[in-house]
């Protein structure tokens, strides 16, 4: 029944067998699979490789932000620091010469005795200051020997101890006499008037001004705070009145910061910069705060500094355009495209780019390796390599500093300490270097921009007056950062116009080293007697009169 059942079963109609697989079939269709496999297998590893140089990336750009925003703000090299770099070739590893030479030194070096600096006193007061004498002497009892004879003065020791006095307040009564004529009252009525002031009816002094104006913008203090402070004083001024005292004493002076701001075009060399800062917009649906930039520029006249700081509603190229429209010279910056487009617009401005902006994109990147676990002892990664390199760069100009050289004399020490090749070798290690790494990865990403900016130093190699980075720019923004953090935004148009006229004529007083709150007193207080451009070019704060007149006192 078994076998019966087997041969009643019929195959379906158009049916065939499939013929058996020969060996290289199946092994053929055997491999086909694997490749497939393997295929897949790279695929995914290149996916996972992937992933993790773009993890590898995040984590790298996540650490360079943590450490922009709560390291340490300082970019100076230790002098360990300093000595380690040297220690590194071109190759990043140990020349077998100087490992040599180190090996002698370790080994013949004689270490001196151990001596001690003496420790230099405390410094003594300025000599313009006030002195009052408070003598201390014997009762007259005292000054009678125990022998009986009368004691002798033998000299004195003088200490000297720091008073202050807080600041006085007091009031002006401007008294206008009144005369008429006793005999006819027709002849009406004479009467004397007070010196007219751009400040008008308003009830502060040119030096109430200048002190509010300087606490806040040389200070960093805040109207409200000021407020305050004058409330301790049983004085009731509102941030509003102190407002608006600066307001209408910027607007005063209108016509004299137009004439300062042309004197910026007479510079042939400047530094420029930008930040940003909030700005209070007339009311508009759902937004009132709006992100500005301050723009600062910073250059010479006659050997002392013009600052120009302006308030703008934003960042746009058009701003350089309308200040540096007539502008003739060299222009100093970061790399911001902005001043490429004024370049191209004005075939007179030639840029110069900043090494400081080159230098910190790889100091960065070596704290970053200071603090990584996978540190490798006797390795140096391009980051240090790069860093050795620029200090070279720097070399002369930290020498020109230190020993107060003038502008030829820093030239001739660029050239002995070749400037010029160091400049060059520097690029073809980054023209070489940038090929060697990742470019989206922080140091692709230095090197990059290192290759882009590094041709625009050249002008530094002939022209000693040109500085190698842009930092004089950047510390007129260092102030007005801070000062950002304390009164968070800046008034409408008005406002802007007041900080851009106090902050210029603030800091090119420091840059200067003269008494902004002297200078700003004067110059409130006789404005109005001085009409003509000759006499306002007189009153500029880098007029050699005016920085003479207004020089901060020092100590012989």
């Amino acid at each position: 029944m078994f076998f019966g059942i087997i041969f009643s079963m019929k195959l379906p109609p158009n049916t065939t067998e499939k013929p058996p697989l020969s060996s290289q079939e199946i092994i053929d269709d055997l491999q086909k699979k694997l490749a497939e496999k393997e295929k897949k297998e790279a695929h995914y590893l290149n996916v996972i490789k992937a992933k993790e140089l773009e993890l590898k990336l995040l984590h790298e750009k996540f650490r360079l932000e943590m450490a922009r925003r709560y390291g340490p703000k300082s970019e100076q090299l230790s002098e360990d620091e300093r000595k380690q770099l040297s220690l590194f070739d071109e190759d990043g590893d140990i020349n077998q010469s100087e490992q040599d030479a180190i090996k002698d030194d370790e080994i013949e070096i004689t270490v001196p005795a151990h001596t001690r600096k003496r420790k230099v006193g405390k410094k003594s007061f300025p000599d313009h200051l006030p002195r009052i004498d408070v003598i201390h002497d014997l009762v007259e009892e005292d000054k009678i020997c125990h022998c009986g004879e009368c004691l002798k003065s033998i000299g004195e020791d003088i200490t000297e101890q720091l008073d202050i006095i807080p600041m006085q307040v007091k009031v002006i009564r401007h008294i206008e006499k009144k005369y008429a004529c006793s005999k006819f009252e027709e002849h009406g009525v004479v009467q004397a008037k007070k010196p007219v002031s751009i400040l008008g009816k308003s009830r502060g002094t040119a030096k109430s001004v200048a002190h509010v104006a300087v606490m806040k913008y040389q200070h960093h203090l805040p109207l409200y705070r000021q407020e305050q402070m004058f409330k301790q004083l049983d004085i009731h001024l509102p941030r509003k009145t102190l407002c608006h005292w600066l307001i209408k004493a910027s607007r005063g002076l209108e016509s004299f910061f137009e004439v300062f701001q042309q004197h910026l075009l007479q510079c042939n060399y400047l530094q420029a910069d930008e930040t940003p800062m909030k700005m209070l917009k007339p009311p508009e649906p759902g937004k009132n705060i709006k992100q500005g930039y301050i723009w600062v520029y910073r250059g010479k006249i006659k050997g002392h500094t013009i600052a120009l700081v302006q308030a703008k509603w934003s960042r746009a190229s058009t701003h350089l355009l309308t200040q540096l429209d007539t502008f003739e010279g060299v222009i100093q910056s970061d790399g911001y495209i902005a001043y490429e487009i004024l370049a191209k617009a004005n075939p007179n401005i030639h840029l110069v780019s900043c090494l400081a902006h080159i230098r910190r994109k790889f100091y960065e990147l070596v704290q970053l390796q200071k603090k990584s676990k996978q540190k490798q002892k006797n390795k140096v990664g391009k980051a240090q390599q790069a860093l050795s390199m620029i200090e070279k760069l720097y070399k002369a100009d930290h020498l020109a500093a230190k020993q107060s050289l003038n502008t030829e004399q820093r030239l001739a020490l660029r050239t002995e300490y070749n400037l010029e090749e160091n400049l060059k070798a520097f690029q073809a290690w980054c023209e070489k270097s940038i090929n060697q790494v990742p470019p989206k990865s922080g140091i692709g990403k230095a090197i990059a921009y290192a290759v882009r900016f590094l041709p625009k130093l050249k002008l530094c190699i002939t022209r000693g007056d040109i500085e190698l980075d842009n930092n004089l720019a950047e510390n007129l923004v260092r102030p007005i950062a801070l000062g950002r953090k304390n009164f968070l935004f800046l008034g409408a148009e008005s406002g802007m116009q007041a900080a851009s006229t106090f902050y210029s004529l603030v800091q090119t007083c420091k840059a200067n080293q003269m008494n902004a709150f002297e200078y700003l007193s004067y110059l409130i207080s006789t404005i109005t007697r001085h009409d003509s451009t000759e006499e306002l070019n007189k009153l500029m704060p880098f007029h050699s009169e005016m920085v003479e007149k207004f020089q901060l006192k020092k100590s012989s």
